[in-house]
């Protein structure tokens, strides 16, 4: 069951950091626009490795392969 619903559980996380980014950039003006392009570069490359990792872990874990069922 993991396997199969790991990358909705990884969604909402882009949604967050995103809302936040645009917090930042309207409480501080100045450096607010700096901080919000990093956050939202850092969302973009985690969304795109996030899943590539959660699967590796996964498949290191052993967890891949089926359901084993005694």
């Amino acid at each position: 069951m993991v396997r199969r619903y790991l990358g909705l559980g990884l969604v909402p996380q882009a949604g967050v950091a995103l809302g936040l980014s645009l917090l930042v950039r309207q409480q501080f003006p100045g450096i607010g626009e700096m901080i919000s392009t990093t956050i939202v570069a850092s969302t973009v490359l985690y969304e795109l490795l996030g899943p590539v990792c959660s699967k590796l872990a996964i498949t290191l874990a052993g967890e891949v392969g089926g359901m084993d069922r005694d």
